[in-house]
């Protein structure tokens, strides 16, 4: 007599094939962004010049890994009873928590301690590097 699989129990002996699945898709998905990608920044010379656009997603990069998770979670929960399909829901949460956390983090953390101790002393554009800060003992 042969078991069926009904809809709760679950097939354990599938686990290790949907784990090289998911390896393999991870290796295929990496492969593919630089076969497609660095040929083409290679020959645009991306590599080499100072591109300000990447430098300031570069520098972002660190405050928007530290700040997404809860957000996520909270917006996951604002958007979960919203009447739209998953695959409108995703991408719009995405855009408006990275916009979000882009703009805390020009407005926030650039320039502030927190700037500072994520990514190192920043120096706003147009302020010299030897010219002294006002202090509150020279106001």
């Amino acid at each position: 007599m042969s078991q069926v699989a009904t809809s709760h129990q679950r097939l354990h002996d599938l686990d290790a094939l949907r784990a090289a699945a998911m390896l393999l898709g991870i290796f295929y998905h990496v492969a593919l962004s630089f076969a497609l990608g660095f040929p083409w920044m290679v020959q645009d010379n991306l590599l080499t010049r100072e591109n300000h656009t990447i430098r300031y997603l570069s520098d972002s990069s660190y405050w928007l890994y530290l700040a997404h998770l809860p957000l996520c979670i909270a917006g996951q929960a604002v958007i979960s009873h919203w009447p739209l399909p998953v695959w409108v829901k995703l991408p719009l949460l995405s855009v408006m928590l990275i916009a979000f956390l882009l703009l805390t983090y020009h407005f926030l953390v650039r320039y502030t301690w927190l700037g500072r101790l994520l990514n190192g002393p920043r120096k706003r554009p147009g302020e010299s590097a030897s010219a002294p800060r006002p202090t509150a003992a020279a106001a």
